[in-house]
């Protein structure tokens, strides 16, 4: 998604995003034997291009308001069935966060040039794990009834090397499988169970190896990572 008078990239076809969304399916399937699952169109990743009418200051889109501003702007470009979720990568800048997302709500959005310096298109290690952790949040991951929940961060959890704590290397879902992710629970979101994911057809192994040869280094760690983490074109 761009602002009304922000410059195109074009990260929707020249591969930017298929690497990004590649690197997570192998990461998260190597972590879980699990994948998103994602929308294809001609056999590829289904992706939109949506011109936001709106102009790159606003405060809009500089500030937390981004999420329901770039939620009811896809709605209008008829990205609105209830039965999915959305991940959108905002190409302009943000003072706000460099990714933000509801608990359990219908968009995780990622900025790309939060603090109006772009995210590396070849660092696609720990930048795009902060995208599949804003999508975890849009997915209930972190419900306050988890025995790790960050009460000080809501959404968040209090272990280290968690990819719903800090987005650093060395990241896990969900170490010991009982916050989020595994844990058989009935009462908070399991999101190995989710609808919204499903078995990798990847092998786990060889996602694992594809996953190492990207770096890890995040700069989702060096500024503070703030979410609202509560209940609220062209292809």
């Amino acid at each position: 998604a761009l602002p009304l008078d922000g410059a195109d990239s074009y990260y929707d076809v020249n591969g930017h995003m298929t690497r990004s969304a590649d690197y997570i399916q192998d990461w998260l399937s190597a972590c879980t034997g699990k994948e998103l699952r994602i929308d294809t169109h001609q056999g590829r990743y289904d992706i939109t291009f949506v011109r936001v009418p709106i102009l790159r200051n606003d405060q809009s889109l500089l500030s937390a308001a981004i999420v329901n501003t770039l939620d009811v702007a896809i709605a209008g470009a008829g990205l609105n069935d209830p039965h999915k979720k959305y991940i959108i990568y905002y190409d302009g800048p943000n003072n706000y966060a460099y990714g933000a997302a509801y608990l359990d709500g219908r968009v995780a959005t990622i900025h790309l040039r939060a603090g109006n310096q772009p995210l590396c298109s070849e660092n696609i290690g720990g930048d795009h794990l902060g995208v599949l952790h804003e999508a975890f949040h849009s997915l209930g991951a972190v419900n306050p009834l988890a025995p790790h929940y960050d009460f000080g961060r809501p959404g968040h959890t209090t272990e280290p090397g968690d990819l719903m704590n800090k987005i650093s290397s060395d990241l896990q879902v969900d170490p010991g499988n009982d916050d989020y992710f595994g844990h058989g629970r009935t009462d908070i979101p399991d999101l190995k169970n989710s609808a919204y994911l499903r078995p990798s057809a990847r092998s786990q192994t060889q996602s694992a190896q594809r996953t190492q040869k990207h770096k890890h280094t995040s700069r989702f760690g060096s500024r503070q990572q703030r979410h609202i983490a509560h209940r609220a074109g062209r292809r």
